[in-house]
């Protein structure tokens, strides 16, 4: 936890005016929106870390990868299903709070007052309640003028689903992306 305080602190201290209106430059482990998977991970990695396909929809892959980090516990990206170059639309990094949600959206209101700091001309949405046969969570979101957006979430899942852990989810999502998720994933 105390890992993506002082992350997120770096970021702030590091920052200029331009790098806050523009979501490409937000990076999860240096990973950012457009940046092709194969510049972080090998066409191994990838396939290997495929999850299953949406409901409805294939155009899209989410690839999920345990890679060393020293603030996330996962990583996750979405990509088109055929482009061989991989290029991201979505990426999310997830810290795990399998045994105190109480810490989690703590540690939620920290991240988004630090979003709030570094993207100033954005005003997030308001704090959602969020409800589904898996659980129960909260999210915030920052929706830039491209369409993108960055959310941040905390999910509390049901104990019955034990392939399911409670955690933080930060995530940075295209337009593109998000569309398809809206419209055609489900």
């Amino acid at each position: 936890m105390k890992k993506i305080a002082a992350f997120l602190f770096l970021i702030l201290t590091f920052q200029n005016t331009l790098w806050a209106n523009d979501i490409k430059d937000f990076q999860i482990e240096g990973i950012s929106l457009g940046d092709s998977a194969l510049d972080f991970f090998s066409e191994e990695e990838i396939k290997n870390g495929t999850g299953p396909y949406y409901p409805k929809s294939k155009k899209f892959i989410m690839v999920a990868t345990e890679k060393l980090s020293d603030d996330y516990d996962l990583i996750q990206f979405h990509t088109i299903e055929r482009d061989k170059k991989y290029i991201i639309e979505s990426i999310e990094g997830v810290i795990w709070h399998e045994s105190n949600i109480k810490d989690c959206y703590k540690k939620m209101d920290e991240v988004v007052n630090d979003l709030t700091k570094i993207f100033d001309e954005i005003k997030p949405s308001k704090k959602r309640r969020l409800k589904s046969v898996y659980g129960k969570g909260t999210d915030i979101s920052f929706k830039f003028k491209s369409g993108d957006i960055i959310n941040v979430a905390c999910n509390d899942y049901k104990e019955k689903y034990e392939n399911f852990t409670d955690g933080l989810k930060i995530s940075i999502a295209s337009k593109k992306f998000i569309n398809w998720i809206e419209k055609e994933a489900f």
